[in-house]
């Protein structure tokens, strides 16, 4: 639970890997606009966006798919909540 809505988004990795989607959706599944940083060639440890203004209070997911630096697909989900309340859905 963030109190505030982050300005950025960074994606940490163990391995590189060349992030191919990049996505943040809200609690009712809609698509956020976010602004990709960064390189988006070659296979990295970390993934980075900026948000172009806050999110309102609620629950929202980052959703990431890529190729690791070996050639495998991978890919997975973050949660989190802006503001007060329950848990991340």
């Amino acid at each position: 639970v963030l109190p505030a809505s982050p300005d950025r988004i960074a994606l940490l990795f163990t391995e590189p890997m060349r992030v191919t989607s990049l996505r943040l959706l809200d609690e009712a599944g809609q698509e956020r606009p976010l602004r990709r940083e960064g390189p988006r060639t070659g296979a990295a440890a970390e993934a980075r966006a900026s948000l172009p203004g806050p999110l309102p209070p609620g629950a929202y997911r980052i959703e990431y798919r890529g190729l690791s630096a070996d050639g495998h697909v991978g890919g997975g989900a973050v949660r989190f909540r802006v503001g007060n309340g329950g848990g991340a859905r």
